[in-house]
């Protein structure tokens, strides 16, 4: 049985830029209603480090380099979060104004509290491994405010469900890569312990090193979190550097592939369709499996890793842009290696590793 991994992530491409690259995002954030304006709302870049909150007025203003495309996240505690996505052009100021719903609180909410002490502790323990994984990075997060999520189980026609969603963004510290996550888990869901699937948004906060013994080795988890990982492997395919960057390619006939295999120009500039039959093999040769992973499946660590790709349904495609950023991520069923790393070993959109 193949474990599937769908997750919602924007990936884009952080890159080195001058000044005259930095883009302006400004706007308002109201109540859709009553039209008053929202303080202290928050608005960031997914994934990214960069966010803010709203003055008293409701406004807001942010700065980012214009290295891609991003999604502009606004949360605010009662209101349903809402995002837009910013392409990237030639335009170097935006204006994007929310207005926010408020959310509603479904009657479904009473049976869950009923139930909660019987199988909360259980649901728990089972989302902890699919959310970060069980790699050595895992060991190392912490969710801090377990309390704010909500589980239901149920038989279906597939199996024993479980499904959770949390009231307010999930607080999570990662020690092994020196960061604060802020995560708005807007869906979770387990079948059968063997399929499992989550859609969040996510910010980064960098937590300050102690020193500079500890900012070095913050660093080499972080290079070591970011080079094979999924993101990595998306920019190394769309700049054509695939060989250089320590990745092969195979089809299901273990024929060798190559970007050019899977990617296809399309009318707007820097924006690509990647299509493929079956199921993709991705052998990243620069770094070796994990004891556990390999543990799995009763062997010895391979010097490689290896990951599979595959398209669903069946005859879809992807699109990307430049920076590897995918514009309907839910069309790519991920597993294999990439399956095995998870939140815990995630580094923010506009991490950069550092040059030796």
């Amino acid at each position: 049985m193949r474990s599937i991994f769908f997750g919602l992530f924007c990936f884009s491409l952080a890159c080195c830029a001058n000044a005259q690259d930095l883009i302006t995002i400004q706007g308002k954030v109201i109540d859709s209603l009553t039209k008053e304006p929202l303080p202290l709302a928050q608005v960031f870049i997914e994934g990214t480090t960069k966010g803010t909150t709203t003055n008293l007025d409701g406004e807001f203003i942010l700065s980012v380099y214009n290295t891609g495309n991003y999604e502009i996240v606004c949360y605010f505690v009662g209101y349903q979060s809402s995002t837009k996505l910013l392409k990237a052009t030639q335009i170097t100021s935006y204006t994007l104004n929310f207005a926010l719903l408020t959310d509603e609180v479904e009657l479904s909410t009473v049976e869950v509290s009923s139930t909660r002490d019987k199988d909360w502790s259980i649901h728990l323990k089972r989302f902890k491994e699919d959310f970060f994984g069980r790699t050595d990075m895992a060991e190392k997060t912490v969710l801090l405010n377990p309390e704010v999520i909500d589980f239901t189980s149920k038989n279906t026609d597939k199996g024993y469900e479980i499904q959770g969603k949390a009231s307010t963004p999930l607080l999570i510290e990662n020690k092994g890569l020196g960061y604060k996550i802020y995560c708005n888990l807007d869906d979770y869901q387990n079948i059968n312990n063997k399929q499992y699937s989550y859609l969040g948004k996510f910010r980064f906060e960098e937590i300050p090193a102690e020193d500079q013994r500890q900012a070095n080795k913050l660093e080499k988890n972080r290079e070591k979190a970011y080079k094979g990982s999924l993101r990595h492997f998306l920019q190394s395919l769309v700049a054509d550097k695939l060989k250089e960057e320590g990745y092969l390619l195979f089809n299901e006939r273990n024929e060798a592939l190559k970007a050019k295999d899977l990617l296809t120009p399309t009318e707007s500039p820097d924006t690509w369709i990647m299509f493929f039959y079956g199921v993709t093999r991705v052998v990243y040769s620069k770094e070796s499996e994990e004891l556990e992973y390999a543990q799995l499946e009763n062997r010895t660590p391979l010097p490689n890793q290896t990951s599979l790709l595959e398209l669903v349904p069946k005859n879809s495609s992807i699109l990307l842009d430049k920076n590897g950023y995918i514009f309907n991520p839910l069309n790519l069923m991920v597993y294999g290696y990439w399956y095995w790393e998870k939140v815990a070993d995630m580094v923010p959109l506009d991490y950069i590793p550092e040059k030796k």
